[in-house]
Parts: C-alpha cells; structure tokens; sequence
C-alpha cells in the first residue's frame, strides 16, 4: 500500500546529513518499511 506523503522521505546514504532513510537491499526490506509505516498510521502517527 503506498501511504501519502512517504514519496517526501529523504532517501540517501544513512550518514547524510537530512536523509531519513537509507537504502534498502531487497523488495523485502521495502514491503517490511511499508508495512511499520501503515501500522504507525493506523495508530494514529502523524508528521
């Protein structure tokens, strides 16, 4: 599922100053982050 405004995270080198998330290895690493992201929305995280 692609959650609104997760295209506005930084994505870079982990020690880049700004960058809020760094490179993922696999489709795998992608789906787990997808998943956190839509369980911290579904309790109520916001920006």
């Amino acid at each position: 599922m692609c959650l609104q405004g997760r295209t506005e995270l930084k994505v870079g080198p982990g020690l880049e100053e700004g960058v809020q998330v760094g490179p993922l290895i696999n489709e795998a690493a992608r789906s787990e982050i997808d998943s956190l992201l839509e369980d911290a929305v579904a309790r109520g995280a916001t920006e």
